[in-house]
């Protein structure tokens, strides 16, 4: 045998072990949706997750989290659409037990809102908003386990990601340098001095 077959032999062999290693991970996920699915039948309840509805909600999060300072405009005014971003990659790019925490976990917010302040959470005035949301991350680190499925940090995370690659988070958040010139490794940068966007 030559190297170039023995290497195709090798190939398909590990092609045919990865595949193999994955179909009855698709086949646990079909079964555990199937019987979510089953179970919300059965209880009348919708299965969670984020939709467009959530939208504007996740926005006035974002832009609570990340408001406008003298120096830069809050999460709110990125044009990319804070809220939608959030629904996109939750969909796109997390597992569904990550969604429903998600999920879940605005429920939990709006529900804290009105056991505390008497008033849903967009209602609220900035610092009403902030102190929910300082009360709830407090809470979720505290009882999440594992912490992947921790809704608050996930939610920081997508809003945080959202908003630096984001035009306005880029540009005026960050320093934005489109064509760069030598690599530098190390930069000093004064207090008061904004990190480089990526």
């Amino acid at each position: 045998m030559n190297r170039r077959a023995a290497l195709k032999s090798t190939g398909l062999a590990v092609a045919a072990a990865l595949a193999g290693a994955r179909l009855p991970l698709r086949a646990a996920d079909a079964a555990d949706a199937a019987n979510a699915a089953k179970n919300s039948a059965a209880t009348g309840a919708a299965p969670e997750s984020l939709g467009a509805a959530d939208e504007n909600f996740l926005t006035l999060v974002a832009d609570t989290l990340l408001p406008a300072t003298p120096g830069a405009p809050g999460a709110g005014a990125a044009e990319i659409g804070l809220g939608a971003f959030v629904v996109l990659m939750a969909r796109d790019c997390h597992a569904p037990e990550v969604r429903a925490a998600l999920a879940r976990g605005l429920r939990e917010l709006d529900a804290r809102s009105r056991e505390k302040f008497a008033r849903p959470f967009a209602a609220l005035p900035a610092a009403d908003r902030e102190t929910i949301l300082a009360a709830y991350e407090t809470h979720c680190a505290a009882t999440t386990r594992p912490p992947a499925l921790n809704p608050f940090r996930t939610l920081k995370e997508l809003i945080l990601h959202g908003y630096f690659t984001s035009e306005v988070g880029a540009t005026q958040a960050l320093r934005y340098l489109p064509i760069p010139g030598a690599y530098i490794g190390s930069v000093r940068l004064n207090p008061t001095d904004r990190s480089w966007a990526l």
